[in-house]
């Protein structure tokens, strides 16, 4: 086998790691391990995927890739067709397995997820966790390894926090057939007014998030008006004021507000003399020109 031929297969060989298959797994804020406030409702992101079908549809997308690189040497050119034929079906992937279906026809995915939560002692904690109304609505039959990882978001309110104060709790979800996620580690304590302005400003923004995907647009607009009052700088409240509005149908105001947020967040970031003013984020950009038809 010639040169080029032996490392354009070792190259896909390996290229990808094996990973597990179909799986569940919980964060928040994009962590595993979170310290909350029990004033503020915990938005809890969950997602199911199959990891190992992304990897074979990435792989077979690199295989198509190097071999039609190959196909275009002059190597391959004097290669016997039956050659040819032996490097096209090395680079050949079968179809995936698309795996068990989630959920029957039409059924919501979010309401096969179970929650159990306990604290770090072992004893069970009775936590209401529901799907936020705004979340992705994915309907069953679900195949991860199909239709790619679907993610919903949960909730739990201030008020059924309040009674663990203080303590730590470990919060697993699962859904059938036998999928298990991983444990959320929550510590929960008093703020008491001991937060740092960066720490409080953030717990009232995942709250504004919190009440636009459960469209509660009453919630998000106290939020915002609290935002923009103990931060007037902050790109963060205008934004809130931006959902709030939209979530009402009153698209002129919403983006007017966007349109402030985007003012005050080139303001905040970093400018570099060389390119000019630092660019808004492109969330509201595309908020702002879905808003100008």
């Amino acid at each position: 086998m010639k040169k080029s031929l032996l490392l354009l297969i070792l190259s896909s060989l390996t290229a990808y790691p094996c990973f597990a298959a179909t799986e569940i797994s919980l964060s928040v804020s994009g962590e595993e391990e979170v310290v909350r406030s029990v004033e503020r409702p915990l938005l809890i992101l969950v997602t199911v995927s199959d990891r190992s079908q992304a990897n074979q549809r990435m792989r077979a997308a690199q295989d198509e890739r190097l071999l039609s690189a190959y196909k275009a040497t002059a190597e391959y050119a004097e290669l016997s067709p039956e050659e040819r034929s032996k490097v096209e079906a090395q680079y050949t992937s079968a179809a995936p397995d698309p795996g068990p279906a989630l959920g029957a026809p039409g059924q919501d995915l979010a309401s096969l997820v179970r929650f159990k939560a306990m604290t770090d002692k072992g004893e069970a904690v009775e936590l209401r966790v529901r799907p936020l109304k705004g979340s992705s609505a994915v309907k069953g039959p679900y195949r991860p390894g199909i239709s790619g990882m679907a993610a919903m978001h949960f909730g739990i309110e201030a008020t059924d926090l309040a009674a663990y104060a203080d303590k730590d709790l470990r919060i697993e979800a699962s859904t059938e057939p036998g999928l298990r996620s991983n444990t959320l580690s929550l510590r929960l304590v008093r703020a008491d007014g001991k937060l740092t302005d960066d720490q409080a400003r953030a717990l009232l923004r995942e709250q504004g998030t919190y009440h636009v995907l459960d469209r509660d647009w009453d919630a998000v607009e106290r939020v915002a008006s609290e935002l923009v009052t103990r931060y007037p700088r902050s790109a963060d409240g205008w934004t809130l004021k931006g959902d709030a509005l939209l979530g009402r149908g009153d698209r002129a105001a919403a983006r007017a507000a966007y349109i402030q947020a985007v003012e005050l967040a080139q303001q905040s970031l970093p400018q570099d003399d060389k390119k000019g003013p630092a660019e808004a984020p492109m969330y509201l950009i595309r908020k702002i020109n879905e808003l100008s038809d």
